[in-house]
């Protein structure tokens, strides 16, 4: 059971905060497309959700 809950946390870790954290802190403006799915517009919130709260805990600049 402690390797399963390890290697879901690592997984997370790698595929999902790991990108999260690096769009973050991008700071290059980027052109957004005219037409965005639902999808993007979901990713997109939580990029800027992520990105506030790194700046709130100060984490990332």
């Amino acid at each position: 059971m402690a390797l399963r809950s390890v290697a879901a946390l690592l997984l997370i870790r790698e595929k999902v905060i790991r990108p999260l954290l690096a769009a973050a802190s991008s700071r290059t403006a980027k052109r957004e497309p005219r037409v965005t799915s639902l999808l993007d517009a979901r990713y997109h919130a939580v990029h800027n959700e992520m990105r506030a709260l790194n700046q709130t805990l100060g984490i990332a600049a």
